[in-house]
């Protein structure tokens, strides 16, 4: 209820960057809003199982992962895991031989949506490894919850050395078998190359502006 007139506005705002605007005798910090073109690059092919399982391979049983139309985030089609083993998964081949070779210190955000539709002790799950020389560490997006889309995701900060990214999806990690899930929408993104170095935005920005998309876009946004 005390936002000011045009006229007002007229006279006494032009643009900033941020400072404090002295309204009468209240301070008030306003924040300018920019809009920015951003060409982004998803590095997983086929990300939605459009064109089944093209750009995958499937990690240790052939049967138990299977493109399937039954359930679907995008489009029509997702990748299903009915009664796998521990560890089997879909495994994107991001290039030749499977990995994505990336520049050293870049940020990347991954997420993967999925659906778990029946589970025993164990969760279905996506993982995004980063092997160095000389270690692994990977990060695990779990889903428990039953019936429902969920979305899991994460920021990736690599060091300043050579590395390789593994990306995988649809997992079970238990060995009861007694898993019925589905995954669509897988997304690796360089932020630091679409963004610029320092400018990487958040996970919780990632997780309101980007979501799967297949290939190269541009896309505008306000910052």
């Amino acid at each position: 209820g005390n936002e000011p007139t045009q006229e007002w506005c007229d006279s006494n705002l032009d643009y900033f960057d941020e400072y404090a605007l002295k309204i009468g005798k209240k301070a008030t910090t306003v924040k300018a809003k920019w809009k920015k073109t951003v060409t982004l690059t998803n590095l997983v092919l086929n990300g939605s199982f459009e064109d089944g399982t093209n750009g995958w391979t499937i990690v240790n049983n052939v049967t138990a992962i299977n493109n399937s139309n039954s359930y679907q985030k995008f489009g029509n089609n997702s990748i299903h895991n009915y009664n796998g083993g521990k560890w089997e998964t879909a495994h994107s081949v991001l290039s030749g031989d499977g990995y994505y070779y990336g520049k050293s210190s870049h940020i990347y955000y991954a997420s993967n949506w999925m659906y778990v539709k029946q589970k025993d002790t164990g969760s279905c799950y996506t993982v995004v490894r980063v092997y160095y020389n000389s270690s692994r560490p990977d990060t695990y997006l779990k889903s428990d919850v039953m019936n429902i889309w969920q979305k899991k995701s994460t920021i990736i900060n690599t060091k300043n050395e050579e590395y390789k990214i593994d990306y995988l999806v649809c997992g079970y990690d238990d060995t009861d078998e007694n898993i019925d899930c589905y995954c669509d929408g897988a997304l690796l993104v360089d932020l630091t190359e679409s963004f610029g170095t320092g400018n990487e935005p958040s996970k919780e920005w990632c997780d309101a502006n980007l979501d799967w998309f297949d290939g190269t876009i541009s896309k505008e946004f306000i910052f």
